[in-house]
């Protein structure tokens, strides 16, 4: 697989939390998941498992089972959660091959622009 996507996601926990906010990279068959702590995880895509996209995420993040964890990502900003700022990007310009790039990522702040990155990754994971 020689596909590589590169989007902005939130790591939610629950309704009345604040997410995590992080970088979801797929990139030679792998899909990592980076936030201001570190690489979260970097699985192969057959190994992401009981992938599932809940209507009440509107289409824009989706439910998994990864490395015996689970993880709801979500494409969309919500109201109360951080943004990925320049220290973060920075951290994940050492950490990837998409070097500074990252900034050109779109910010996902409208549905549009985070409904094509959830229909990328859809394609990808299924479910």
């Amino acid at each position: 697989m020689d596909q590589e996507i590169y989007s902005k996601v939130w790591h939610t926990k629950g309704a009345f939390t604040i997410a995590t906010p992080g970088l979801l990279i797929l990139e030679n068959g792998n899909v990592s998941f980076i936030t201001e702590a570190g690489e979260q995880f970097r699985v192969p895509v057959a190994e992401i498992k009981e992938v599932k996209w809940p209507l009440m995420l509107f289409g824009l993040g989706f439910k998994a089972m990864i490395n015996g964890q689970k993880y709801t990502l979500t494409f969309m900003k919500g109201a109360s959660d951080p943004e990925l700022d320049d220290t973060t990007l920075d951290q994940f310009s050492r950490l990837t091959s998409i070097g500074r790039g990252v900034d050109s990522i779109a910010t996902l702040a409208n549905w549009g622009k985070s409904k094509q990155s959830a229909k990328q990754w859809k394609a990808v994971l299924g479910g």
